[in-house]
């Protein structure tokens, strides 16, 4: 740890900050003072239920050069949001930062904090401190960087208490075509609530090279790397060490059985949020998998509501429903499994609370088993069903977590990353030019050590003024000690002439072989083509034409794709511009399943006056039955004074009209307004919002 005493110093180093200002240049009226602050309004409504949201902002900014090597600068930040539903909730920072600069080196303080509240929830305190010391020597030189920083976060109901403290050094180092660089941080946070700690150091070496020879005909450039990250986490006392955490979101998980109907589940698809199919409601339980390839006996589902755009945690009668064993189901996969094995509810128990994730307070149910689980998947099941109220799914969290029955327990763990870079292009004539690349990256890992080794060969070749040529080929090679090597290998052939100066061809053929260890090979061919012609002064019109071919030996499945489209754009006055388009797409897999798209557009724009635009478009699908028409015209009533007006009929299975309209007025040097509302009418309901904003800035 390298500072204590955390409140103390930080309101220490706020006043050390301020002494500069008070003794050098006290504050008179007129001193450079920034005041901007907004207030606005939201509200929504319609048939399901109507909400709204008052929130104010205020910024008051100080900025003063003390001298000609000192400046001193400031900040205080207040909001707060005010909804009709939900808890209303507060934030106020303050930040300062003092600069000084000579010809030997530059000097940045700063210091921040945060407090943020919350009805209902406990009120959290971010503060931060850092300091920047980087030389500002004569060419030729070596530069270096030294930095150190510190941040805190807590709440007055000790659900949290963390330290973050970290210390760098950079240099580099600039000799005719080489670089040099070496870069140290040394990084320690403590968690006192769950009295774990952890340290990681970082280094990184990097030699670069980039020349050029025979007047520029022939470039070169290469870099070497070595990056090396030890990190360490401390679990005194028997306190609760985390061998390992998986996040992964997917309303479809897949690779199970086929009895499931879950579709397949990607192995590369990563934690992503979604608010889309994930809600807790009679029409669509939560029903999400999560690839985890390892033992657990902690699982976590973040849940959230929605008030306007802003994310909160459940009501207090919703969270009490899910705090059931009896509302929650777990099931667990592996690979050669015939079906998802259910827990038996005996085996763990749920508690609901709450944390602060990403900026937003939300609801936490965490379900802890007895005793540990090994599995490739693991899927939450969510029984409750409420049509009233919405659930919306953050992350799933599964881990394995031990209680340590010694005094002090390390986990420790090491990773060395070499990357090695490598290109050249080669101007043979002045038409004629060949480029090569190499990227090799190796990453070793305490689990395993994993290779990626990236080639290509480009030349291209231009016969005369018209026409011209382009050949690629690309390498792409995976390896890794823990799951199956892949390798891609591509070919591209492309062509360009302009015959006339009206008129454009372009031809390109593409093949990929992709291979693997475990037989999962695939191939793809595509070829395209497009056709651009002016064929009168205010006319311009395309055709494009692609097609496309994938074959999966390993599930013996071929699929092909074929699509034309026309575009033309006419110039019909000075004022008025027409887009057209025309399109139809056709695809086939195996069995024979083919599908259709014709799609068409139509798009008018007409500018009566500098002050008017109108602008109307129709476009749709045949075989879907479905059309759009849009249209919005906006009006320049002054330079201070614009409004928009707009609607759209979208025609389906049923008919849903939009109207929306858009009004910025610049009241005064000071003062200016925004205001945008929209309705929308279907066949079972309508609905609408309105916001607007009030802006003041000196």
């Amino acid at each position: 740890m390298l500072l204590t005493g955390r409140h103390k110093f930080f309101w220490l180093l706020i006043g050390l900050a301020f002494l500069p200002l008070l003794v050098v240049a006290p504050v008179h009226a007129g001193d450079p003072f920034g005041f901007n602050s907004s207030w606005n309004y939201q509200e929504a409504g319609g048939d399901n239920q109507d909400s709204s949201t008052v929130s104010q902002n205020y910024n008051l900014t100080y900025s003063k050069d003390l001298s000609a090597a000192m400046s001193f600068s400031g900040s205080v930040r207040y909001s707060e949001s005010s909804p009709s539903e939900g808890r209303d909730s507060s934030t106020l920072s303050p930040r300062l930062s003092f600069d000084l600069r000579n010809d030997l080196f530059n000097l940045n303080l700063n210091a921040s904090e945060t407090k943020s509240e919350s009805e209902g929830s406990a009120t959290r305190t971010n503060d931060a401190w850092g300091a920047n010391l980087s030389s500002n020597l004569a060419e030729g030189w070596p530069g270096v960087r030294l930095y150190i920083s510190q941040s805190t976060a807590t709440d007055d109901e000790d659900l949290t208490d963390t330290q973050s403290d970290s210390a760098g050094v950079s240099v580099d180092y600039n000799y005719g075509p080489f670089e040099m660089l070496y870069d140290a941080n040394y990084s320690q946070s403590t968690n006192n609530i769950e009295l774990t700690e952890s340290e990681t150091l970082d280094q990184t070496g990097q030699v670069s090279y980039a020349d050029t020879f025979w007047n520029g005909r022939v470039a070169v450039s290469a870099s070497q790397q070595y990056k090396v990250a030890e990190s360490t986490t401390k679990n005194p006392d028997g306190a609760l060490v985390t061998s390992g955490r998986y996040y992964k979101i997917d309303a479809d998980p897949d690779d199970a059985a086929a009895s499931l109907g879950t579709g397949s589940f990607v192995g590369e698809d990563v934690f992503q949020q979604t608010d889309q199919n994930m809600t807790i409601q009679i029409d669509s339980p939560l029903n999400d998998a999560a690839p985890i390839n390892g033992e657990f006996d902690v699982l976590k589902v973040g849940l959230y509501r929605l008030i306007g755009s802003e994310r909160t945690t459940l009501q207090d009668s919703v969270a009490d429903l899910l705090d059931s064993d009896a509302e929650w189901e777990i099931y667990y996969f592996n690979v050669g499994d015939s079906s998802w094995t259910e827990i038996p509810a005996s085996n763990f128990n749920v508690t609901v609370g709450g944390d602060y994730f990403n900026g937003n307070f939300r609801t936490v149910v965490t379900l802890s088993l007895s005793s540990s689980y090994s599995a490739d998947y693991v899927k939450v099941v969510s029984l409750s069903q409420n049509a009233t109220y919405h659930a919306y799914v953050d992350d799933i969290v599964a881990y394995n977590s031990t209680v340590s029955l010694l005094d002090n327990v390390e986990l420790t763990r090491d990773t060395t990353s070499i990357q090695s870079q490598f290109s050249t292009t080669v101007n043979l004539t002045d038409r004629w030019t060949v480029s090569y690349s190499l990227r090799r990256v190796e990453n070793q890992y305490d689990t395993g050590d994993t290779l990626q080794l990236n080639q290509s060969l480009t030349s291209s070749y231009r016969l005369n003024g018209t026409v011209g040529f382009s050949l690629a080929v690309t390498d792409n090679i995976d390896e890794a000690d823990n799951s199956a090597d892949r390798k891609s290998r591509s070919y591209s052939l492309s062509m360009n002439a302009l015959p006339l100066s009206t008129l454009n061809y372009s031809l390109a053929y593409t093949h990929t072989d992709n291979s693997s260890d475990d037989g999962r090979d695939t191939t793809s061919d595509s070829v395209s083509s497009t056709l651009t012609a002016a064929i009168y002064p205010d006319l311009t019109a395309s055709w494009s034409v692609h097609w496309s071919q994938n074959k999966n030996s390993y599930e013996e499945t071929k699929s092909s794709s074929y699509g034309t489209t026309v575009r033309m754009t006419a110039r019909l006055s000075p004022k008025a511009d027409l887009d057209f388009d025309l399109g139809y797409s056709e695809s086939e897999s195996t069995g024979g399943d083919t599908t259709t798209a014709t799609t068409y557009g139509i798009d008018l724009g007409y500018r009566p006056s500098d002050m008017l635009l109108i602008d109307v478009s129709y476009d749709g699908e045949i075989e879907d039955n479905t059309s759009t028409l849009t249209g919005y015209t906006s009006w320049l009533w002054s330079r201070k004074l614009q409004s928009r007006f707009g609607f759209t009929y979208e025609f389906a299975d049923e008919i849903e009209q939009t109207y929306n309209a858009q009004l910025s007025w610049m009241i005064s040097r000071y003062l200016s307004l925004q205001s945008n509302g929209n309705y929308t009418i279907t066949d079972d309901a309508s609905s609408w919002n309105f916001n607007g904003s009030l802006n003041m800035v000196f």
